[in-house]
């Protein structure tokens, strides 16, 4: 009974965790979105241009969900971010090699 208890605590604590996490992503979404309506009204771009510039950030977060990949890579090891960068175009070059 104690361990399905614990168990159950930890599961609890872990799900909290990562809605915390969620939802600080998705602050630092919002906050990124309104600086860049901001510069891009301040810069008085034309419409054509915030459109993709807004279509390019969805993107992106659809992406990453709010992680910055190449900054986490750019503080890994040089061999390190090369095996990275391998695991993850390999399905692509096995799709191009014969």
């Amino acid at each position: 009974m104690c361990a399905i208890l614990y168990s159950f605590l930890f599961l609890f604590g872990e799900l909290q965790t990562y809605l915390q996490s969620a939802s600080v992503r998705i602050e630092e979404m919002r906050v990124k979105r309104r600086d860049t309506e901001q510069w891009m009204a301040h810069r008085l771009l034309p419409e054509n241009l915030k459109d993709r510039i807004m279509r390019h950030e969805q993107y992106r977060w659809q992406e990453t969900r709010g992680v910055d990949e190449e900054g986490l890579l750019k503080n890994l090891p040089k061999d390190l971010r090369r095996e990275i960068k391998r695991h993850l175009c390999l399905s692509l070059l096995m799709k191009v090699l014969p």
